[in-house]
């Protein structure tokens, strides 16, 4: 093209209605980036340095003949239609933008974006057609200059992140040749030999190979769908690739036994009774052997009898880190009730709606932390000054009639997003959770836990409640500031078999240590409660060889954790650590807005059962 062509085509009546054409069809779209979401840095310059073969199956292939009738343009709308949806399943994206050569007839080579409307309420029937339609105006209007355009749309033809389209579709028999515009991948075919076969051509900058063979299958996977039952909705259409719904198969294989007929109170008193001697919990200077504590816990489930406190009765525990505080919690549950942690420190409104929403029987707490309780006329148990009187009870374990069904505690979410909301747990997922920590975090190894954070945070629920459960010792940090707590047991305390903390936490001990003295704290140290970053473990990766890193991620109302990533200990992570694969007989996907599991890295939304 001449260098004076571009003043010319204000005066060509025909290149101006194309112009019109293609401002009207890509004015507000210009930034529609249609791809895997891509995590290395995009630099300037990129060159498509590889390469991945692709060849449709046989069966495929004859399919397509069978519907295009062997038509090159027909089997290129064929290709481009399931290319289309092939982005829209990994985007989310309605608009989906392709780029396409000019046809071989053009005297000028030349580029276009090719706009497409992508309705998954449709059939794959109406989609090729539509595509179809889409393509004969494109290739109507396939002489103005693609530069020209860029600039009228106010695109800088040198920004490799802000192209119009990141993939361009090619095939040799009726296409020209393809200007570079700086697109990321290009995936050329051809229908010679009776064969459709080609290239797809990647920048190995941006994608690993491994990403452009799935892309490669799942683009195979979305055409044989389509072919298979042309009526079928978009929506409706299966994603994965065999072998993706093998390892699905496979990660969710998550079945183990456990004591699905058992209490956690019940557990309990079997592990008291086969550690009687066994320190149970420990606070400050004073301790107490899992014959005393269950012994003790006894005498505050009988007590609470005589208040009327049945299977499922809320009552509140309104109680800092104590060991009273452990005392009260297993008097609650042997008595058949449900706890409701209610943390001292919490803001007196929402103490109030707790003790409100959740239908609060009794209250149990200190009695110095009387001009502290919420507002109300719920009846208050101050374990401290009335143990005179609780003493009196029976020691004997309780015979009631709890089921695996009934609640275990009910926890508040933090009401960020509006009012807090309570979250019910019985024991059958608390009892299913605690069996495989026992296990997975290897709890035996090690002496116990230290409790530091909040009662009301569910995160507590493991490093308070594991222990009891194996025979070994629960630290209970005293007073509001847990993580300087914490930091003054680490100097003294070792092997724990389990520090639980958030990143924020970790991030403290790391400023209050040395980095010869993080090597044995715990067997495992889990992160979890918000989503850590890579960075933050490198110190422990390398100071910490012996200690497991483990990222714990779950709802509230998956019972703490519901999936877990052992980070490896010569791994250079980057980002956001993974949250791993799911727990023991617990099963995770990820759906899209169709209820359909997405295929791997494609965003997608947590289903958890």
């Amino acid at each position: 093209m001449s260098t004076t062509q571009p003043e010319i085509l204000l005066f060509d009546s025909r290149l101006k209605e194309e112009r019109d054409y293609w401002l009207g069809r890509l004015s507000g779209q210009t930034h529609q980036s249609n791809f895997l979401p891509v995590t290395r840095r995009f630099q300037k310059g990129l060159i498509k340095d590889g390469a991945v073969e692709i060849d449709l199956p046989v069966a495929l292939q004859q399919s397509l003949k069978t519907l295009t009738g062997n038509s090159p343009f027909l089997v290129y709308t064929a290709l481009l239609a399931a290319l289309n949806i092939c982005l829209y399943n990994y985007t989310g994206d309605r608009h989906i933008i392709v780029g396409s050569p000019a046809l071989k007839d053009v005297e000028h080579p030349n580029t276009l974006a090719i706009i497409n409307q992508i309705n998954p309420q449709v059939s794959f029937r109406k989609t090729l057609l539509q595509t179809r339609e889409t393509l004969l105006q494109a290739y109507a209007n396939q002489h103005y200059p693609f530069e020209r355009l860029l600039q009228d749309l106010g695109v800088n033809s040198e920004d490799t992140e802000k192209t119009l389209f990141d993939i361009a579709l090619v095939l040799k028999e009726i296409h020209g040749t393809l200007p570079e515009v700086g697109n990321k991948i290009t995936l050329a075919l051809s229908t010679q030999s009776n064969e459709i076969s080609g290239r797809l051509e990647f920048s190995t900058t941006l994608f690993s190979i491994e990403s452009i063979h799935r892309f490669r299958d799942h683009l195979i996977t979305v055409l044989e769908e389509g072919l298979k039952n042309l009526d079928r909705h978009i929506c409706e259409q299966p994603l994965l690739t065999e072998i993706e719904q093998h390892l699905l198969t496979k990660w969710n294989a998550t079945q183990v036994d456990y004591p699905a007929e058992d209490c956690f109170s019940h557990l309990f008193e079997i592990q008291a009774a086969q550690t009687q001697d066994a320190i149970a919990a420990i606070c400050e200077d004073k301790y107490l052997t899992y014959e005393v504590l269950n012994r003790s816990a006894n005498q505050v489930a009988h007590y609470l009898k005589q208040w009327g406190v049945s299977v499922e009765a809320r009552i509140g525990l309104f109680m800092e880190r104590s060991i009273e505080l452990l005392v009260g919690l297993l008097g609650i549950v042997k008595a058949g009730g449900a706890y409701v942690p209610l943390d001292p420190m919490y803001p007196k409104q929402r103490l109030n709606f707790i003790l409100q929403d959740a239908q609060v029987h009794l209250l149990l707490t200190h009695s110095h932390l009387a001009a502290q309780l919420p507002d109300g006329d719920v009846p208050t148990i101050y374990l401290d000054t009335l143990w005179p009187v609780i003493a009196q009870n029976c020691t004997e374990n309780l015979t009631t009639t709890i089921s695996p069904d009934n609640l275990l505690y009910m926890l508040y979410t933090s009401g960020s997003t509006g009012l807090p909301k309570g979250v019910m747990i019985p024991h059958r997922g608390v009892v299913n959770y605690l069996s495989w920590c026992k296990s997975f975090y290897q709890v035996s190894k090690g002496r116990g836990a230290p409790v530091h954070s909040s009662i009301g945070f569910d995160l507590t629920v493991t490093s308070l409640l594991l222990p009891l459960l194996t025979g070994r010792s629960v630290w209970l940090l005293p007073g509001y500031s847990g993580p300087e707590e914490l930091n003054t047991l680490l100097q003294h305390e070792k092997d724990f078999s389990l520090i639980k903390v958030t990143p924020a936490h970790l991030q403290m001990i790391e400023r209050s240590f040395t980095t010869s003295e993080i090597s044995r704290w715990a067997g495992a140290l889990i992160i979890g409660g918000e989503a850590v970053l890579a960075p933050m473990l490198r110190l422990w990766q390398t100071c910490a060889p012996d200690t497991r890193l483990i990222n714990e991620y779950g709802p509230t109302e998956t019972v703490v954790g519901c999936s877990v990533y052992v980070v490896p200990q010569s791994a250079e992570l980057a980002g956001p650590v993974p949250i791993g694969l799911p727990i023991g007989n617990t099963q995770i996907y990820l759906l899209d807005p169709h209820l359909r599991l997405v295929p791997l890295e494609v965003i997608g939304e947590l289903y958890i059962g």
